[in-house]
């Protein structure tokens, strides 16, 4: 079925059917979150309005997986005019908490101020105690909401105690903000204390101090030397590797890409060809110096691309599975791993 909707999502007969499928109560629970998967995952730049009406309507039902779906549908469609009742569901303590949280992160990336109830609600899910999934979406959700200067403090200090898992999304409350130098430096006295410091890379770091003074960047040369210490030795190793880049020959490199050995093309599409758990290396040497191509192959988690880290997941009767999340649903977690599966 999804396939078939997104391949005539411009059919109006199509778009008509959906919207009755949605408002029939005939129509069971399961397909209804099903079709609003399928919606979340359209390329429509704007969704039919008859859509819109639906998803709306689904906001006030009392079927929590079914509005936990149509949430994350607004998160990927941009719906329009629906804050107030987002507002409702993230204030209502009876409702589910990542209901809660998914509604609280699409207020969050519209801009909205985060009330000082909602702001606990989501740092009091940081604890070590509580599921990581909910710890890494609630982390989010901070970083991307406009924070008061006292909620900002507060950040900081989670950051002092933040493990690997959300210490690299709470620092994204800090990046592309104007803070003044109090800030910066409470950051990186902070960071210093973290436990999970070492998820962090050395040019994320700096990237992040340089938006403070001179003043601050000095107040961090703990934290820098601390992290720097680790990296020295691999910094040697690839100056010794430039030095013996000479002439390139592309069909060698392509050999090396498609061979099973390196495996490369698991992971990265060059030209249309294959994986597609990392980026998309079809133009990289335009953006990338060799220095840093060189960087990528040797330490490839040095400094992985936004949006293309890791993860490993762990079932409830144990089973493994690692590789890129690529979406999430009410009732399931999309995880590509290596052999394309998903």
């Amino acid at each position: 079925m999804s396939g078939s909707l997104l391949a005539f999502e411009k059919n109006q007969a199509i778009q008509q059917l959906v919207a009755k499928s949605l408002a029939d109560k005939a129509t069971p629970t399961v397909r209804k979150r099903q079709i609003l998967e399928v919606i979340a995952q359209t390329a429509l730049g704007e969704l039919p309005t008859d859509w819109g009406t639906q998803i709306r309507v689904i906001l006030e039902m009392d079927d929590p997986l079914l509005i936990e779906q149509a949430v994350k549908t607004i998160a990927a469609s941009k719906l329009p005019r629906v804050e107030q009742q987002l507002q409702r569901i993230a204030n209502d303590p009876t409702r589910p908490l990542d209901l809660r949280i998914a509604a609280l992160d699409v207020l969050s990336h519209r801009g909205e101020v985060l009330a000082a109830n909602h702001f606990r609600l989501l740092t009091d899910q940081l604890e070590a105690d509580v599921a990581p999934l909910r710890r890494l979406s609630a982390a989010r959700c901070i970083a991307a909401a406009s924070l008061s200067s006292e909620q900002v403090d507060a950040v900081t200090q989670l950051i002092g105690r933040a493990g690997a898992l959300e210490l690299p999304a709470l620092l994204g409350a800090f990046e592309d903000k104007e803070y003044d130098d109090r800030v910066g430096k409470a950051l990186a006295l902070a960071l210093v204390k973290s436990p999970g410091l070492a998820s962090v890379s050395v040019d994320r770091m700096r990237a992040l101090l340089g938006l403070y003074s001179d003043d601050v960047r000095v107040a961090a040369e703990p934290l820098l030397a601390k992290l720097t210490t680790t990296t020295a030795n691999q910094s040697r190793r690839l100056t010794r590797l430039q030095r013996l880049l000479r002439n390139g020959d592309p069909e060698e490199g392509k050999h090396l890409f498609h061979s099973r050995r390196a495996a490369c093309y698991a992971c990265h599409q060059v030209q249309g060809q294959g994986g597609k758990i990392g980026p998309d290396l079809s133009t990289i040497g335009g953006r990338r110096n060799d220095r840093d191509l060189i960087e990528a192959i040797v330490y490839p988690s040095s400094s992985l691309a936004r949006g293309f880290e890791g993860f490993t997941l762990v079932t409830t009767d144990g089973k493994v599975v690692s590789g890129l999340i690529t979406r999430e649903t009410a009732r399931a977690v999309f995880v590509r791993t290596a052999d394309q599966s998903e």
